[in-house]
Parts: C-alpha cells; structure tokens; sequence
C-alpha cells in the first residue's frame, strides 16, 4: 500500500514537471534543453570517472595488504615452524604503520591463532573465520577486506597470514574523487549556461518577433502588419509564409468587411421588418392574453360570487342581527369593498335605520347611523326605480350627490353600489357596498350584490314568519297562562249554547278532572233546570241584542250568601258574525262587604276629621292665650327691674346690680322663647300660597339681616336656584343655619360657605362652616325642640332654630342633615323637591 502510494506521488510529480516545462518561454525551453544536454554528459563522465577511480582504489588496497601480508609471510617461516608466538607477534607488529590494518593472524595448519596484530581501539574479539579460505584469497565483508596468505617453507605449507583491513583509504579517495568531479560539472554547467543564454538568441528571437506579430494581428485585427526575416533557415520560411498568410488574410478580410456592411444593410431591413411584425404580434399577444385573463378573472369572480353565496345561504344563525353581521363581512372580503351595510326603513318609511355596517380596513361592525328619506329624495327615488344603483363617482351622481357632505365626504366615500330590498313587492331597505377609492362596477359584482340583495329578502321573510310565529304562540301561550291562573270563571259557548272551552278554575268549581272535559255539554248537566234556564235566556238575550252585559246575581249556599258578578259579551268572527259567547263571572262578595266597610270607615274619618280641626283651632287659640298671659307677668317683671335700676342703683351694690341684669336677661330669654315657641306652631297651619322665590337674591338680604362680624367671611359658591315655596319659610331656613355658623364660630377666621347642587328631581342646598364641629352622638338631637349642646348661661340659644329648619324643609318633601367631626367644623344639607303644587294652587295643611 505504501508502495502504491509512493508510486501515486511520483506520477504526480511527475505531470507537475512536465506541464511546468511545457509553461516554460522558448528562451528558458532552449537554455533547458542545453543546460540539461551538458548536465546529462557531465554527470555521466563523472560517474564513470568516480566509479573507475573507485574500483582502482579498492584494488591498490588489496594488491598492497597481499604484499605486506606475503613479506609477513617469508618472514615469519621459523617462528611458525618451531610454534614461537613471540617472535611471530613480533612480526605482526609491523602493520601498525598500516593504520587501515584492524588485524593480523599468523594460523597453523590446523587453525590455531599462533599469534594476532589488533590495532588499539579496535575490538579486541574479531572473529577469527572472516575472511576468504583460499589462502592465496581475498575477499571483502561488509566494510572490510580481507587477505590471506600461505607460509611455505620448501613448499610445505606451515601456516597462514591472514590480514583484516577496513576501506577507510578508498573511501577518502572516493569522497577525493566526488568532489572534484562536482566542482568541474558546477563550473562547466555555469559555463554552459553563459554560453547558452548568449547563443539561443539566434533561435529564439525570429520566432519571439513573429510572436509578437502575430500576437498584434490577434489582439488589434491588423492585418497590415509582417514579421521581419533574418534568415534563410527554416524560421525564414516560416516567416515568409507567415507573411503570405497575412496577405491573404487582409484581402479577404477588406472583402469580409464589404460583405458583412451589406449584410448589415440586409440585417437592419429584414431586422426593422421583423420588429414591426413582432410590435404587431405583441399587441396581439396582449389583446388575446388581457383578454384571456379577463375571462379567466370574470371565471374567478364568478365562482368566488357563486361560493359567497353558497356561503350566505348556509349561515344558520336564527338571529336576523348575527346574521346580518355574517352577510355584510363575507360579502366586502368576496368584493374587496371598504364598507357593506344593511339598512332598512323604519314603520313611518320617514328614516333608513343602519342595521349593520361593516368596516373591511379594521373589522369592526357598527350600526348607528340613521338618515331622514325627506334629506334624499332623488336617491329614494332611484332606489324605488331602479334595481341596482352603481355610481362610480358618487359625488358626482345625480342619483347619490345628495349625500356628499353629510355622509360621503365625512366616511371618505367615493364609490357606491346599492341594492334595494323588496319585500312583497315594497322597499323596506338597501344594500349599500362602499367604497373609498374610484371603482367601476362590473356586471359581475352587479349580478352578484343583486343575489346577496334577494339572500337579504329571504332572510327578511323567514324573520317575519318566524316573528309572526313567535307571536302567535306568545300569544297562544298567554291566552293559556291567562286562562290557567286568571281567577275568575271564564268559558265559551257556540251558538246553541253548548260549552266549546273552559278555564281551569271553572273547570275545577264544576268538579272536572280537566277543563277539556267540559266540551259538547251544557248548563243542564252541572245546575238545576231552573237556574241552567235562567242562564241559557241570559246566553239568548246576549248572543241576539249583541251587546256585553253585567249580571249580579245572589246565591246562598250552606247558609252562606254569595254576590256573583257575571259578564256576557258576544263573539264575532272577522266578518262580524256573531259565533258564539263569552262569559266571566266572579264572586265579588268580599268586595261588597270591603266596600260597606270603607263607607262605614269614610263615615267615621269625616268625623275624626272634624273633631281635628276643632281641636287644632282650640290648640292655637290655646298658644296665643298662653303666650299672652305668660308675656303680661313677664313685661311686669321686666318693667319693675328697670325701674328698680333706674331708680337704685347708685345705692345698690355690684352683686345687686347684677342680680337686676340678669333678671332682665332672664326675661328677655323667656319672651324670646315663647315667639319661638309660636312661630315654631304657626309652621304647617293655615293655607298657603306657592310663589317662586329667587334664592340668588334672597339669600344676600339674609345675611346682611345677620350683619355677620369682620372676622367671618360668607360667600356664595355659583348662582342660587329659583324654587317654589314660601318666602317667609325659606328665609326662616337660611337665617337660622347661617345665624348658628356665625354664633357658634370659635376661630379667629372664620368661614361660611352656601351654594346648591342640581340632583335631578331636587335641590341640594348646603351651609358650610369652619366652626368647632358637632360630636356624630349630636347628629340627631340638635334638630330636635329645646336641644342646644352648650350652656343656657354661656350662649344665648333657645334650641329651637334646627327644629324649625327641619320642619319646614319636611313640609316642602325634603329632608335635612348634617355632616360634621368634632373639630373640623359642620357642613348643613337639606333638599328641596323640584315639583311642587304649582304657583296658584293652594297647599293647607294639617297642624301637627
């Protein structure tokens, strides 16, 4: 495998050389090919020259150990024959002036070492049997040479000289030889290569310089150009052809040339020829191909129509909304239309009521656009002519201009094709598609709105059936549960007086299992003769005047009286033919005897009533009385402390003198209680009259009654409302709120605010302050008579002032509270309703 491989990189060595050679310029070819030629020689000289030298070393080797070893050889016959070793080393000693010789053996005749050379720093173990067994031999081991010669004495053979030498001597003559041969082939390649370079000129420049013009001729198509001939070697004729050749060249090249400007000329006619049949073919091509894709267009639209419907009549939504929903999306996806909408007229035909309206750019349906038919009258008016309105710019239209500002300019709508819905033959809606951009409506889309128009109309006539359907069984459905449940007896008779229906509670009065049972029979099945006689007249008389009548009838059983109201009225069909009877009866006992009771009751409220009023007016002569005789001992004590101070008080003390203020005071109080006491009691008597009062200007003339100190700052938040009321009362209502802000007002500061809120069905009036604030335990107490939270001595307050705010505000239907936290001052609320008695009506009420 190795072998293969080493084989596979020399063969591709080898074509690397090669194509690097045949890539080489004539010049380096021509020095190659000497430098090569002479090198090829050289070394071959030299090789056999080494080889020779060599040879010749390894045999002057030999021939000189054969010689020394023979001398050893002579020398050595004694020593062998008499076996002295000494004397034969002695011999031996002489090779160690002989620096290749390793070792020396003088043998017997029987191989026995009698004596042995080793040169120092050689092994001293050498194997005695290397070496030749001629004894006359030689013979080279390895890197060794070895020689033998016999010891003959009178030509007996005593022994052998045996001589071992390496090839030091002819290697240094070899590698003495090798160089010398390398420097002479150095030396005569760089002599060979001047040489070369120098004389391939006279080859390689005749053929560079007809390169060089064929090279112009092919590159710059000059023909005109010769190459120059130097010689009249084979490059000459070369050359001299080369020339010819291009004579030639140029002559057909000029006809060429005339020839191709001709053809040219034919080219470009033929070529304009050809031009102006293909412009014609293609806008043949293009007619028949526009052609063909409109076709196959108008193929697509119409499957893709023909699907949507298929689409639209499968939706199963039984509500007309959802459905409504589903046609308008599918049907702008199938036209690629920005808006689809369902309208219809409402009953009054006065209004086009937007049913669904679908936005294709964001997918939203909306439904909350009306338009007045009055605003549009010649749209109305095509819509009833016309079965499909297409207005490609309906700005423009005469048909749709009518909607430019108010809906096409304000949706962005350019285009327009509506469908109108008929149904039973009469305009109930339209379909309108809408678009943003100029669009031309084609036949296809036409005859497709019109079909989704007609899906429309049935979809209208299934909702109306069904919703007649739906009526009709509601209205089945309530004539049962009304029949079911209603308790009065209801039944129905023909015209011969024979039960058709019942209710269940007749049904159950006459001891049926059901009422159905009470088809086919009559009054003689159920009551005796004479009362099922009496009823069959009644059932006569009705059926022939054809008037309703009341019947009150008066039945006893088991000892109990029963008042029974019946009702008989006659039934027509939708001819006015009387068919039949209808009959209600109830037991209106209870009723009656109801209504002797609330005579009985009526009777005795009227005398209450005026017992009432008696007692009210004895209470208020009463109050004035006691009033009067209570203010005469008053004035008296008041009178006599004044006299009293005028007269003493130089005499009487500091404690006298205060004891005299304040029984005045005491005195004041008291008076000051009792016309609180008797305005409180004249709240709600009498009759009263209703007139507006303006609180924007009331309000101000209270406060500066009140003439509130600097340190107190009332304002007025917005503008007071005008309500229905009483002045005196509402003046009575501000001035005690307000004058309780300002009395109990404990900051340096402080701040009153009033102002109102509009709640609808009343007024909401507050009075604010940044006073001390009322405990949440006082909320209740302080509206009640005689409740004040501070000390009679500290604060002058009778604690009737709330009282009478909340009596007046209850009397008008408000109510009135308080929002307060110890500290953070008080806020009074309290409302007054918007509707009143009005301004001549006269209010009287009863005195509590």
């Amino acid at each position: 495998m190795r072998a293969n491989s080493m084989v596979a990189r020399l063969a591709r060595l080898k074509a690397y050389v090669v194509q690097q050679v045949k890539d080489m310029t004539i010049r380096q070819k021509l020095v190659a090919v000497i430098m090569a030629t002479g090198t090829l020689a050289l070394i071959l000289a030299g090789s056999v020259f080494v080889a020779y030298q060599y040879m010749d070393s390894k045999r002057t080797l030999v021939r000189a150990l054969q010689t020394q070893a023979a001398m050893i050889a002579t020398n050595c016959r004694a020593a062998v024959q008499f076996q002295d070793p000494k004397d034969a080393a002695g011999l031996l000693e002489a090779f160690s002036a002989q620096p290749s010789v390793l070792y020396a053996w003088i043998l017997t005749n029987n191989q026995q070492v009698l004596a042995r050379y080793v040169k120092p720093g050689a092994p001293p173990d050498a194997p005695l049997v290397v070496g030749p067994y001629d004894p006359n031999g030689y013979a080279f081991w390895r890197d060794l040479v070895v020689v033998s010669k016999p010891v003959v004495l009178e030509g007996e053979a005593l022994g052998t000289v045996r001589v071992c030498s390496n090839l030091e001597p002819v290697k240094r003559m070899f590698r003495r030889n090798l160089a010398t041969v390398i420097s002479v082939l150095g030396l005569a390649l760089l002599a060979a290569y001047l040489i070369s370079f120098k004389l391939q000129n006279i080859i390689s420049r005749p053929i560079l310089e007809l390169a060089d013009v064929a090279r112009t001729v092919s590159e710059q198509q000059q023909y005109s150009v010769r190459a120059t001939k130097r010689a009249n070697d084979e490059i000459g004729l070369l050359i001299d052809t080369f020339n010819q050749m291009l004579g030639q060249i140029q002559v057909r090249d000029q006809a060429l040339v005339e020839a191709n400007e001709q053809l040219e000329e034919r080219v470009r006619q033929r070529t304009e020829e050809l031009r102006k049949a293909n412009e014609q073919l293609k806008v043949e091509m293009d007619q028949r191909q526009r052609a063909e894709l409109a076709m196959r267009q108008r193929a697509e639209r119409v499957i893709k129509h023909q699907a949507a419907l298929l689409r639209l009549q499968q939706i199963r939504q039984t509500d007309l909304q959802a459905a409504f929903n589903a046609i308008t999306e599918d049907v702008a996806r199938t036209l690629d239309v920005e808006r689809v909408g369902i309208w219809l007229f409402d009953e009054s035909g006065q209004s086009l009521i937007c049913q669904d309206q679908y936005t294709l750019s964001n997918g939203q349906h909306t439904s909350s656009d009306v338009l007045a038919t009055k605003d549009c009258p010649r749209y109305i008016q095509a819509l009833e002519a016309s079965r499909i309105l297409a207005a490609d710019d309906a700005s423009k239209d005469q048909r749709t201009s009518e909607f430019a500002k108010g809906y096409l300019d304000k949706h962005g709508i350019v285009s327009m094709m509506d469908v109108p819905l008929r149904l039973h033959g009469r305009l109930v809606g339209v379909v309108c598609h809408e678009h943003n951009q100029a669009r031309q409506w084609t036949f296809e889309e036409q005859d497709f709105a019109a079909s989704v128009a007609d899906t429309i109309v049935l979809r209208l006539e299934t909702a109306e059936r069904q919703k007649a359907e739906q009526a009709l069984r509601e209205s089945e459905h309530r004539y049962r549960t009304l029949l079911k449940n209603i308790p009065q007896k209801i039944f129905y008779k023909d015209m011969d007086c024979v039960y058709l229906l019942c209710n269940e509670s007749y049904a159950a009065d006459l001891k049926l299992a059901s009422p159905d049972q009470i088809r086919g029979k009559t009054d003689y099945d159920f009551f005796p003769y004479e009362l099922a006689e009496k009823y069959r007249q009644d059932d006569r008389r009705v059926m022939q005047s054809g008037v309703a009548e009341e019947i009150e009838d008066l039945y006893v059983c088991d000892g109990r009286q029963y008042i029974i109201q019946t009702v008989k009225c006659p039934v027509r069909d939708e001819d006015g033919r009387i068919v039949g009877l209808l009959g209600i009866f109830w037991d209106i006992t209870a009723r009656k005897q109801a209504e002797h009771a609330l005579e009985q009751l009526n009777k005795d409220l009227q005398l209450t009533i005026k017992e009432l009023e008696r007692s009210n007016r004895e209470l208020q002569d009463f109050a004035y009385v006691t009033a009067h005789d209570l203010k005469a001992p008053l004035r008296a004590v008041g009178t006599l402390s004044d006299w009293l101070y005028n007269d003493y008080h130089d005499r009487l003390d500091d404690q006298a003198k205060d004891y005299l203020q304040r029984i005045k005071g005491r005195v004041k109080r008291m008076n000051d209680l009792i016309d609180s006491i008797l305005r409180y009691s004249e709240i709600g008597r009498g009759t009263r009259r209703l007139e507006p009062v303006d609180l924007a200007s009331l309000v101000p003339e209270v406060i500066a009654q009140i003439n509130p100190p600097a340190n107190i700052k009332i304002t007025i938040e917005g503008r007071l409302p005008t309500v229905m009321a009483e002045k005196i009362r509402v003046v009575q209502v501000f001035q005690n709120l307000i004058n309780n802000a300002v009395k109990f007002m404990d900051k340096p500061e402080g701040r009153i605010r009033i102002g109102c809120k509009d709640e609808g069905q009343a007024w909401r009036f507050f009075v604010s302050d940044n006073g001390p604030g009322i405990d949440r335990r006082y909320h209740e107490k302080i509206f009640k008579i005689f409740q004040t939270l501070t000390p009679r001595d500290e604060l002058d307050s009778a604690g009737i002032g709330l009282a009478v705010v909340k009596k007046v505000v209850e009397l008008y239907g408000g109510k009135v509270w308080v929002e307060s936290e110890l500290g953070a001052g008080s806020t009074f609320f309290f409302t007054l309703p918007k509707q009143v008695e009005s301004q001549n009506e006269v209010l009287k009420e009863a005195a509590v």
